[in-house]
């Protein structure tokens, strides 16, 4: 009769099975409806991360790169899980992926002479000057892509799920620049047009390469004319504003193809 069944061969589930051998048990049946290491693991073969959320699976982890060293079938490299040549910030780079674990190495490799690190902040200013939007603020569940700008990315000449509901746009998300750009909005603050109010801020910061204010709002199309005259609140005081054509740095796309 089975004594122990582990429910799935992952890094946990064979080493569950594995232990359990080593202290005695001999009636082990292992349960895996793919291959051993597949299912959320499938990855672990050729790479074991020893970061995770839980403080008891991240010691599990660690402790299993010194077992499977010590059986000599791992092999500590290291890694660097994606290099990809794309851009949140409106220039030609990378955006570099590794497991956290080795986060701070390359943290320190990157670290040279020359080089200046910025926060989240700064690419917050960076994308904003470019335009590119953020999902959470700018793009919601609430919102289509027609709505946000992003209409080049949507080819209605073909059939996908949620076509029908892309009927025309009532609204959509403007750039403004402020009058003062001593004034910064945070989000939510309400737009007006005239004595109106007309919508709501998504999103804003300064844009240091451009030397203004910017604001992402969310206004009636008859609203949304370029050149058109609005108001923030801005902690109370309305700041004047107008929508501008985005994106306000390298309209023509020219330094991310450089």
């Amino acid at each position: 009769m089975t004594q122990v069944v582990v429910i799935g061969g992952g890094i946990a589930g064979v080493s569950c099975a594995y232990h359990l051998a080593r202290a005695g048990v001999r009636d082990i049946v292992l349960v895996e409806k793919g291959e051993l290491t597949s299912g959320s693991t499938h990855h672990a073969a050729g790479l074991v991360t020893q970061f995770n959320p839980s403080p008891t699976m991240m010691r599990f982890r660690r402790y299993s790169v010194q077992l499977y060293e010590e059986l000599g079938v791992f092999e500590r490299v290291g890694s660097l899980r994606i290099a990809s040549r794309v851009t949140y910030v409106g220039e030609l780079g990378w955006e570099l992926y590794c497991p956290a674990e080795y986060g701070a190495t390359l943290w320190d490799t990157l670290r040279v002479d020359g080089v200046t690190p910025g926060g989240y902040r700064a690419i917050e200013s960076l994308r904003l000057e470019k335009g590119y939007r953020a999902w959470g603020s700018d793009l919601t569940a609430e919102t289509t892509p027609l709505e946000a700008g992003l209409g080049f990315a949507v080819k209605m000449d073909k059939e996908f799920i949620g076509r029908n509901a892309l009927g025309e746009p009532q609204q959509k998300l403007v750039c403004i620049v402020l009058d003062d750009p001593r004034a910064v909005a945070l989000g939510s603050e309400p737009v007006r047009s005239g004595d109106e109010i007309v919508g709501r801020v998504t999103s804003g910061g300064y844009g240091y390469a451009v030397g203004a204010s910017i604001v992402f709002a969310y206004v009636p199309v008859e609203h949304s004319a370029v050149g058109s005259q609005v108001a923030v609140d801005i902690f109370g005081d309305w700041v004047g504003g107008e929508i501008r054509a985005d994106p306000l740095y390298d309209p023509k796309g020219e330094r991310v193809r450089a």
